[in-house]
């Protein structure tokens, strides 16, 4: 069983967490490609194509401002379980930033990273 804080998402180095202390989300996604044969009849059939992958992270925000800088940057991202060494790694360029300052609580932000290739 994994929970919500189980999931890291690191540098490439594997040494500095970028994300673990509010939520991340990780999202793979295929294509798919309608085919057709002899047997389909007028049932409509689809199979696997290519495939992406996404990672959105929320966080508690303490350099304002500097993050909404790191849009379209490449970054080498790992994914592992807390209490393992395997991971998942890949590719991936800073899609969006957000920040919400809302009064009277702590800024909030999130980073959309958008995979660039494999998710290995």
């Amino acid at each position: 069983m994994i929970h919500g804080d189980d999931i890291l998402i690191l540098n490439n180095a594997g040494t500095a967490i970028i994300a673990a202390s509010r939520s991340c989300e990780v999202e793979t996604q295929s294509d798919v490609v309608e085919v057709s044969g002899p047997s389909t009849g007028s049932w409509k059939q689809f199979v696997g194509d290519r495939k992406s992958w996404m990672v959105t992270v929320n966080y508690l925000v303490t350099t304002p401002l500097s993050d909404l800088l790191q849009t379209g940057t490449t970054v080498i991202l790992r994914i592992k379980p807390r209490s393992g060494s395997t991971y998942l790694y890949g590719q991936a360029i800073v899609k969006t930033c957000k920040i919400t300052a809302t009064k009277m609580n702590l800024a909030q932000g999130s980073f959309q990273f958008q995979g660039t290739g494999a998710l290995q």
